[in-house]
């Protein structure tokens, strides 16, 4: 069953989420990074997610199923994979909750600053 979910409130996400198998984020425009990816993976949800920098830089491998953009069967093809391999999938999703709080990623950023201004 797939549901295509407009616009939720903030307050209902988590819940959203944690009903969802799987979260298919076919954008090819958010290079930062969307939103949607870390609050699904926060929630200890596997995504199906579009192949591109900035996209394919936050989950663990063993997280996400990625497909090449505006390629609907390879986008088919992705889901049908995650669906294959779903326990797996969501087993590295909910190891992996920890690394998606604030907390880590305001300390990770602060570290690649530091990094970054040493250069």
């Amino acid at each position: 069953r797939v549901d295509i979910q407009g616009f939720v409130p903030r307050e209902l996400l988590p819940q959203e989420y944690n009903s969802a198998d799987v979260v298919v984020i076919p954008t090819i425009d958010e290079t930062a990074g969307p939103n949607i990816q870390i609050e699904a993976l926060a929630c200890g949800t596997p995504v199906v997610l579009t192949d591109v920098p900035g996209m394919n830089e936050y989950a663990e491998s063993d997280s996400v199923v990625y497909f090449p953009t505006r390629e609907p069967e390879a986008i088919a093809n992705a889901i049908e994979q995650a669906a294959q391999n779903i326990v797996q999938l969501t087993e590295s999703a909910l190891d992996n909750v920890h690394r998606y709080n604030a907390k880590v990623t305001i300390e990770q950023l602060a570290s690649l600053y530091r990094e970054t201004n040493s250069q």
